[in-house]
């Protein structure tokens, strides 16, 4: 049976067109994130209602299964206790919210641990920059499908991201140059798991680099990255430092 509690944070999601934009922005922070939650899953976050939504308490943001732009992401740069956010585009591209936006919530949330911009398409390499300049707490990145990038996103992350654990730029220009970036960063002992499927630009060098310089890793997942050969089988095979090592994933062409 559902509280009290549950059944009013369910009608206010179900009538939010009608409430006032002081009754939403009067509501203690805990009612407000349960409702911010639920509009959230229900992909009803907009444009125009964000603004009522977010507030700076907010510390988790999952915005895959809403239509937003820039006017919304804007207000996210307001959350400055936000520590997870998921713009992934699994359900659409971003292709409205740009570049610029995302680089503001990242000046504005210096707490962001956990970062999901999958198929951000607009975003360039400022972003990860950004990122991981103003964010030192940052332990985990998907730029997956931002074709924009390169690898200076990973020489940024290389150079300033202690906290690194997890990196996905799966579907990228990223090539061998910035894998070796990573490498010999700061987070090479830090990382737990790399995913670059279907990088058209990596070959054996960088899955060399990983295996000898990574030995906390233990998912490596290269599968569809078409310049890779037998040698990285035979690397993966052989290296001891990769004792840690729980999920791997290739194909060999």
């Amino acid at each position: 049976m559902q509280t009290l509690v549950q059944l009013c944070v369910e009608a206010t999601v179900r009538f939010h067109r009608e409430l006032e934009t002081a009754l939403l922005q009067d509501l203690p922070a805990n009612l407000r994130h349960r409702i911010l939650r639920l509009m959230c899953r229900r992909g009803l976050v907009t444009n125009e209602n964000a603004g009522q939504l977010f507030h700076p308490d907010t510390i988790s943001l999952d915005l895959v299964e809403c239509r937003i732009g820039d006017e919304a992401v804007a207000k996210i740069s307001n959350c400055h206790r936000l520590s997870h956010l998921n713009l992934n585009g699994t359900v659409h591209e971003r292709t409205l919210v740009s570049s610029q936006v995302i680089e503001s919530v990242a000046f504005g949330c210096p707490c962001l641990m956990f970062v999901s911009l999958s198929s951000c398409t607009h975003i360039t390499d400022s972003v990860v920059v950004t990122l991981s300049k103003r964010c030192p707490k940052l332990e985990g990145l998907d730029i997956s499908g931002c074709k924009l990038l390169t690898c200076a996103s990973l020489e940024a992350l290389g150079k300033n991201s202690f906290s690194l654990k997890h990196i996905r730029f799966s579907r990228t220009e990223i090539s061998d140059e910035g894998v070796l970036s990573l490498t010999i960063g700061v987070c090479s002992r830090t990382l737990q798991e790399i995913v670059m499927e279907k990088c058209e630009r990596i070959t054996d060098v960088a899955i060399e680099a990983v295996a000898s310089s990574c030995p906390n890793l233990t998912i490596l997942n290269f599968e569809g990255c078409s310049l890779t050969t037998d040698h990285s089988r035979d690397i993966l095979s052989n290296l001891q430092t990769l004792s840690k090592l729980k999920q791997v994933s290739w194909t060999i062409y």
